[in-house]
């Protein structure tokens, strides 16, 4: 799998021998990843990002929504497809030491933004623009956990 990775933006694009044959199903090495830092998947379907949250962040979001309320599988990672669900634009990710978003939502807000609407989620996807009409919630594609830190994307667990 190639790797690119800025250090500035905490972001890490694969594009894997499976995504140019046009694939649908990726797997994915996660131990290098550290809280906040983005993973780009870009496969057929895609792009996807996966992120992990750290554990002030989980801490937060299970006052919030509970402990099944994170959407993921496992707590520290999250994995979602990021298109706008309207709009069909690529989402930003924000975190608080990006100052690129910083006209648009509070520095203390980590999540993503539809860059074509009024859309911002949190880390479980969730819509948290209250005046914004975009669906709830970004869509968690199939993904399966392999082991703790290898997921394959595009494909569910095995019933």
């Amino acid at each position: 799998m190639k790797r690119i990775q800025s250090l500035a933006a905490l972001v890490t694009i694969a594009i894997s021998a499976a995504s140019l044959a046009g694939s649908t199903q990726v797997e994915v090495d996660l131990s290098h990843m550290e809280p906040e830092q983005l993973y780009v998947v870009d496969t057929k379907g895609g792009p996807y990002h996966i992120a992990m949250r750290s554990e002030e962040q989980v801490r937060v979001l299970r006052e919030r929504y509970g402990a099944g309320g994170l959407r993921s599988k496992d707590e520290r990672f999250f994995l979602v497809r990021a298109v706008g669900p309207t709009t069909g634009c690529v989402l930003g990710y924000v975190v608080p030491s990006d100052k690129r978003w910083r006209d648009r939502v509070p520095e203390s807000f980590v999540g993503f933004v539809d860059v074509c609407s009024c859309a911002e989620y949190d880390l479980t996807e969730r819509l948290v623009a209250p005046n914004c009409s975009a669906p709830l919630e970004l869509e968690v594609p199939p993904h399966e956990y392999l082991e703790e830190f290898r997921i394959m994307v595009g494909r569910a667990n095995p019933v």
